[in-house]
């Protein structure tokens, strides 16, 4: 009877992990293809986020040297398909594949440069700026979603 018991647990334990699996394969599709963004200036320093696998985010932050100190950080971050979905319904909301490819102010000469890339398969955006951006309200909204997927304040 022993031996049964174990053989049925054995099965059902089976069974839910191919279900689980299953499950997880299918939502897979939640992350992009390609995710990074940039933005930083001289008076700022530098952010920069990668997508490295679809789990994994690779961050990183650092002031421009002076006289007084220079500081570095990186970090690597998990990121769940909940998170990509919310994630890719406020690039939707901030309206960011209309975006043109490129913004620039010749007028500012050390202002702030920035980089977004989002591949989704279906929608993509490759957009960069020189002292210029798109619609403000769409722009903030895009940080304000970098900065949630982050879980971090630091990403201007």
């Amino acid at each position: 009877m022993t031996v049964k018991l174990l053989g049925r647990l054995f099965g059902f334990l089976l069974i839910i992990c191919c279900f689980y699996y299953s499950v997880q394969a299918a939502d897979s599709d939640a992350a992009p293809k390609k995710f990074s963004a940039a933005i930083g200036g001289f008076l700022t320093g530098f952010w920069v986020v990668e997508m490295t696998a679809p789990d994994t985010l690779v961050y990183s932050h650092s002031s421009l040297p002076s006289r007084d100190s220079h500081s570095s950080e990186r970090s690597t971050i998990k990121v769940t398909d909940t998170q990509w979905k919310t994630f890719r319904a406020h690039l939707n909301a901030a309206k960011v594949w209309s975006w043109k490819n490129e913004y620039v102010n010749d007028g500012v000469v050390d202002g702030t440069v920035w980089q977004f890339t989002a591949d989704f398969g279906d929608v993509r955006i490759e957009a960069k700026g020189r002292n210029a951006y798109p619609n403000q309200s769409q722009f903030d909204a895009m940080l304000a979603s970098v900065r949630e997927l982050l879980k971090r304040e630091e990403f201007r």
